[in-house]
């Protein structure tokens, strides 16, 4: 794709409208899950509406098939190492940028149209740390002008992970450089991994219920454990179900109890969270034998960034409710 494709694939996907939608309660035959005491501590109040995200941007998951709208090019390095450095430069003060710095401390300067497209863009996720860098195109112009678009992927204490697509122009002929134009936005993950704590009601602390995803997963990692990491004992424990990805406002994210295969199943227990467009749900359980051919399904429907044919619903995660079979969630 050439320079003006990538730029021109930014510009029709900053027109897109993106609104979030609330996911609907699933449907099914319940199965027998649900305790009174279970159900107590995991209720919480609704989750505020998000704000609306502006200028959604998507990146085709090679692991995932079917077209989505505007896949990018295979990147021409995936190490600041191997990157021209005046496109690290530039990356840098993105970053920087949206952090509410000026660009100069990586000796860049931002037009007065550039610095406000970047913070108009809304991109920015407190409390991730910048971790890597993916260039897709770098083109000199004609004259001492260059174009520079990448991908910077943001990291939190959880490796939960939100990246944001940039396409640049500088100037280099003299120092600081100068970005004169840019087009920034985040860019969301179509097939999104999932990670589910247990955590025993008896532990779980007797304070407000949290009312954010990184709320709950402090909670989750402090008092529960992952999935995978040993075998649970029976007994009345809440599920927190979290999306680690970053994924689009119009995207669904639900979670159901039932049979292994398919996304159908009971889900009248779930609750939601949700900001900046990071998602979790939490589910009261009691595990016992009766839970045995028992699995919870962590289910994501594709929003805009997919065409719409392609919006089927599918099976994120997966994770089996026998604390005999524990090990084996997927």
């Amino acid at each position: 794709m050439t320079t003006l494709g990538i730029r021109a694939s930014l510009v029709a996907l900053l027109a897109m409208a993106a609104c979030a939608e609330v996911p609907p309660d699933g449907v099914g035959t319940p199965a027998p899950l649900v305790t009174e005491a279970t159900r107590a501590v995991a209720a919480a109040p609704a989750p505020q509406a998000p704000a609306p995200i502006v200028a959604p941007v998507t990146v085709a998951a090679p692991v995932r098939s079917g077209p989505a709208a505007f896949p990018l090019p295979a990147p021409l390095a995936t190490t600041q190492t191997t990157m021209p450095s005046d496109a690290v430069r530039v990356a840098a003060a993105v970053v920087d940028r949206l952090r509410g710095g000026s660009g100069m401390a990586a000796g860049v300067l931002f037009s007065n149209a550039a610095g406000a497209a970047v913070g108009a863009a809304h991109a920015d996720v407190p409390g991730f740390d910048w971790h890597d860098t993916r260039l897709l195109q770098y083109t000199g112009q004609p004259g001492p002008d260059r174009t520079a678009a990448a991908t910077l992927e943001f990291v939190d204490e959880f490796n939960r992970r939100a990246a944001i697509l940039f396409s640049a122009t500088y100037g280099v002929a003299d120092e600081p450089i100068e970005v004169k134009d840019i087009t920034i936005a985040p860019l969301y993950s179509l097939n999104p991994r999932v990670l589910l704590y247990a955590i025993a009601a008896r532990d779980l602390p007797q304070a407000a219920p949290p009312k954010t995803p990184g709320a709950l997963l402090q909670i989750a990692a402090a008092f529960g454990m992952p999935w995978r990491e040993e075998a649970l004992a029976e007994g009345d424990y809440v599920l927190a179900v979290f999306v680690m990805d970053r994924i689009s406002p119009s995207a669904k994210f639900t979670v159901a109890v039932g049979e292994r295969g398919g996304t159908e199943g009971f889900s009248d227990t779930a609750r939601y969270l949700e900001q900046d467009n990071f998602r979790a749900a939490v589910i009261p359980a009691h595990l016992s034998a009766a839970t045995a051919k028992t699995w919870v399904k962590a289910i994501v429907t594709p929003g805009v960034e997919v065409d719409a044919g392609d919006r089927a619903p599918f099976v994120a995660g997966l994770f089996p409710l026998d604390p005999r079979t524990q090990t084996a969630g997927e």
